[in-house]
């Protein structure tokens, strides 16, 4: 039966006030988020308006805290600013608020399904302004907050903070959202913060502008970089411990010389494996592996016709995903069909979704197909296929509970298992739960009792470091690496063979680090191989220092945290280690206030496509250059292959 033009009208209506509903809502999350910044903001306005109208000169002390007031302002500011997506106008995905998801619980219901279609309709640019998103306001917040921002910390600078003067240096080079790159704003700063303080990370970056001519700012020149570069990797920072290592192997600006390179190359190294075993147990969560501008594109010369898009390598993640963009696939149209499948109770599935949850990428620990990470989605279907299994929780007899299985039903066990493997990552290591080794054990044994080799590394890494009674067992912990290990898993080889390097068993261990990165163990099996040859190295074999140079490379590129690339550790925080690395609300350690999260391609590297540099804009464009100065090959295949596209001289003064 037809609608009538009465009833069309009605539907219209109801579809609207719904859009209404949901765009007020995300105003009011918005503006809620905003309103203790800008009471924050007002507090410090009021106090300097006071200083100014006395026209006298403030007391050291209220000089001190009023220059800190002004930058813990502006540190929120900044926070608040990179929560907010690159376009605000273009929402990253079309999930429901909370709020409303809350009220039904029937996700494939009519109801929750008409909102959610038109919570997706609200991001289409073709509808009218008033079922749009609110693109106009919403800009408008962002160069308030903006302006607020470098208030505060021209007033921090004015009232002597030096790390007002460092923050706004690292914000014109890693701008949040609403900012612009201002290389010539950030190479003053960083000059005035070295002569200042002497920091290690400021006279890195003044190595990078001579080593790099960027921007045309200052001319190149090779032995200031050097000489820069060198002032920064003694004062601690690695990423100039990478450039000299790098100048050093590749002999720019300085002689030739592996030792040297080495020497470098293994400090760096040292700080990313130390962020690494501060982590929680098993080390800290990797950052996702970065892709390359030319395997977005089928390699240097297309699909089929590069070695990167032929045979095996057409099975690579990118590749994988450059097909799937081509196709016209779009990671939410990715999320929408699994979220479809799995809240109808399809396993496999609601497995899939979970992971993807878990691991924040469409494609497990590579940026390509980054989306956004949510450990409580990730638990909440992870659950909902253990419960087709083990129906009740029992932490003294941790196998009891199992539902007894039909014929029919078997094949939910190995989704079963699996999912309890994560469940028990989940509780170990503290990723949307409170830590609690108990119940990491109870969901392990489940998955160990059918073979599961993650749940087997899971109970060695309990027993080795005594998580439940304190005490290491490291019989128990060996046994279970070693189930694990003989079933190929990577990390359990690792584990198996550090127990081993540990007693200097190295004939023993060194094929189990070997083994381990033939199965993708992707960063603690490099570090022992690093170690191993860097003694061989030192006690008279040159011929191994190139394989730990190689080595120790690999894991201070693969270990960003200490990078603070794009995040913002102040020179204070430099020794808080775990604190200055753990984001808001992680349970890896405390919660450093300058805390930025660290920037990752992801799907926006396909902005890159075909484009030149105009597409992929100057931010990406500065961090590929400081990138490719200390030596990392992906930085530099996507600096020239975007050089490449443009093919024209007007692109290149900026690396002159």
């Amino acid at each position: 039966m037809r609608l009538t033009c009465g009833r069309r009208r009605n539907v219209l209506l109801a579809l609207t006030l719904l859009a209404a509903c949901t765009s007020t809502a995300a105003t009011t999350t918005t503006e809620t988020s905003v309103a203790p910044i800008t009471q924050e903001s007002n507090v410090a306005q009021e106090d300097v308006g006071t200083a100014s109208k006395e026209g006298t000169p403030l007391e050291p002390d209220r000089k001190l805290l009023e220059a800190q007031k002004s930058l813990a302002d502006a540190l929120s500011i900044i926070k608040a600013l990179d929560a907010l997506p690159p376009n605000t106008a273009s929402p990253l995905d079309a999930t429901l608020p909370t709020w409303i998801s809350s009220l039904f619980p029937n996700p494939s219901g009519p109801v929750a399904s008409a909102l959610r279609i038109v919570t997706k309709l609200r991001s289409q640019q073709w509808l009218p302004s008033f079922l749009s998103s609110r693109a106009s306001r919403d800009e408008a917040r962002v160069r308030q907050r903006v302006s607020r921002l470098e208030a505060s910390l021209q007033r921090s600078i004015e009232l002597g903070n030096t790390d007002a003067i460092y923050t706004l240096a690292h914000i014109s080079v890693y701008p949040p959202v609403g900012m612009a790159v201002d290389a010539g704003r950030a190479y003053d700063l960083y000059s005035r913060h070295a002569d200042l303080t002497g920091n290690g990370t400021s006279q890195g970056m003044l190595g990078f502008f001579y080593a790099s001519g960027y921007g045309g700012i200052v001319p190149v020149d090779q032995a200031k970089a050097s000489l820069y570069y060198t002032f920064g990797a003694a004062g601690g920072d690695p990423s100039s411990q990478m450039a000299m290592g790098y100048r050093y192997w590749a002999g720019i600006g300085v002689r030739e010389d592996c030792m040297a390179a080495l020497e470098w190359y293994e400090r760096a190294s040292h700080q990313a494996m130390s962020h690494f075993l501060s982590g929680p147990p098993g080390g800290r969560t990797l950052p996702l592996k970065p892709t390359k501008l030319s395997d977005l594109s089928g390699g240097l010369y297309g699909h089929g016709a590069s070695v990167a898009s032929t045979g095996y390598n057409s099975l690579r993640a990118p590749i994988t995903a450059a097909n799937a963009r081509a196709a016209g696939e779009t990671w939410d149209d990715v999320l929408e069909y699994y979220t479809y499948h799995a809240d109808r109770q399809e396993p496999d599935f609601a497995l899939k979704l979970a992971k993807i949850y878990y691991h924040g990428s469409i494609y497990a620990g590579e940026a390509v197909g980054k989306v956004q990470r949510d450990y409580w989605r990730a638990a909440k279907y992870f659950r909902s296929v253990a419960r087709k299994v083990w129906l009740r929780d029992n932490l003294a007899t941790p196998l009891l509970g199992r539902k007894e299985l039909t014929k029919d039903e078997q094949s939910v066990l190995a989704h079963a298992t699996i999912a309890c493997t994560y469940l028990g990552k989940m509780y170990l290591r503290g990723e949307g739960f409170r830590p609690d080794a108990r119940v990491a054990r109870m969901w392990f044994m489940r998955g160990a009792e059918f073979g599961e080799k993650d749940s087997q590394n899971g109970l060695g890494i309990i027993y080795r470091d005594g998580l439940i009674d304190g005490k290491p067992d490291y019989k128990q912990a060996a046994h279970y690496f070693a189930a694990a290990a003989g079933q190929d898993h990577s990390e359990a080889q690792v584990n198996y063979g550090k127990i081993l390097y540990q007693r200097k068993e190295y004939a023993n261990a060194l094929p189990f680090f070997e083994t381990a990165i033939r199965h993708a163990a992707p960063f603690e099996a490099y570090y022992y191989l690093a170690d191993y040859n860097t003694q061989r190295a030192r006690t008279g074999e040159p011929s191994a220092c190139s394989m730990a140079v190689a080595f120790h490379k690999h894991i201070a590129e693969r270990g960003t945290w200490a990078l603070n690339e794009g995040g913002l550790v102040l020179p204070g925080d430099q020794d808080r280690e775990t604190a200055s690395t753990a984001p808001p609300g992680s349970t890896d350690g405390s919660t450093s206030s300058a805390w930025r999260e660290l920037k990752e391609d992801g799907e926006l590297n396909f902005g890159g496509m075909g484009v030149g540099m105009a597409g992929v804009g100057e931010e990406r464009m500065i961090r590929w250059s400081i990138e490719s100065e200390r030596g990392e090959e992906v930085a530099q295949n996507n600096l020239a292959f975007v050089l490449d596209q443009g093919k024209t001289p007007l692109f290149l003064p900026i690396l002159r």
